[in-house]
């Protein structure tokens, strides 16, 4: 490879591009990654950021639609998540073995919580155990697994990026109506303002439908809040404050740090994924 394609190779494939490039198409995310992103990278070391830029490129995209294009990705995008998976599930099985010495050092088992707490950590330990042999034989299926996460991860983003964008028009909106009053009307060019930034809120309809049930229950004219909204600002800005406050509810929920990394999340889930490993495969295409 000339040295020009090393270095092309390198910009494309390497972090420095695409995260400036992530970054800069998605900006509500950055003080946030870590939280939201938590230890993903480590398993996609040489390509998270193309990936990540690929998922996240259509902007009209919701979250479900995020979910379905993580799943429509080749499993050639996660395969290299394999060895940095194994690393993870070798350092829980090691620290599950040595919590199973430690409980079963207590000389006395007078508590049927302690007894209870060791056959919990040896049921995880045998997950674990039959986790990293289906890694060594049938790694596809633990790669499924890993899929579903990672869409999962990305979805959420999604989410919290709309939530954001939600939040900022509901705020521009709440700014304008504050302004008036009875002695200080906002004129028709403010008030046009105001009806084009909630056309723009997606989902708008359920505020204009909001606001018709709650001043107007009975009217049957298309249209009729978007006409006579002027006159019920004051129940306007009472469903665009409760808007928000469920959109800053949302915001906060999930920027909270994950339960846990990848490896503890592929071994709580183990059960649910066994029930129903046809049906996820399927799902996965893997």
């Amino acid at each position: 490879m000339s040295r020009l394609n090393k270095k092309f190779h390198l910009l494309l494939s390497n972090d420095p591009y695409f995260k400036e490039l992530f970054f800069k198409q998605h900006p509500s995310l950055k003080d946030v990654h870590e939280k939201l992103f938590k230890d993903s990278r480590v398993f996609l070391p040489t390509n998270y950021w193309k990936v990540a830029c690929h998922i996240l490129s259509d902007e009209s995209y919701k979250a479900e639609h995020i979910f379905l294009k993580v799943l429509d990705l080749p499993i050639t995008f996660f395969n290299q998540a394999a060895p940095a998976l194994k690393k993870e599930l070798e350092n829980c099985q090691t620290e599950s073995t040595e919590k199973v010495k430690q409980q079963k050092n207590v000389e006395k088992y007078h508590s049927s919580l302690l007894e209870k707490k060791l056959v919990f950590i040896e049921e995880r330990l045998k997950i674990i155990v039959k986790t990293l042999n289906i890694l060594e034989t049938d790694p596809k299926k633990i790669i499924a697994r890993y899929k579903l996460l990672f869409a999962s991860i990305f979805s959420n983003a999604k989410s919290y990026e709309t939530a954001i964008k939600k939040t900022t028009i509901l705020n521009e909106i709440l700014k304008l109506i504050n302004q008036t009053s009875v002695q200080n009307p906002l004129p028709e060019n403010e008030l046009e303002k105001i009806k084009i930034l909630i056309n723009s809120y997606p989902k708008s309809h359920l505020i204009w439908e909001s606001l018709q049930y709650a001043c107007a229950k009975d009217s049957i004219e298309n249209d009729w809040a978007q006409q006579h909204f002027p006159r019920f600002l004051p129940k306007l800005t009472e469903i665009l404050t409760d808007t928000k406050i469920s959109e800053e509810i949302l915001i906060s929920e999930l920027k909270e740090d994950r339960k846990g990394n990848i490896a503890n999340e592929l071994i709580a889930n183990y059960a649910s994924y066994e029930k129903n490993e046809e049906l996820m495969m399927n799902i996965t295409g893997i």
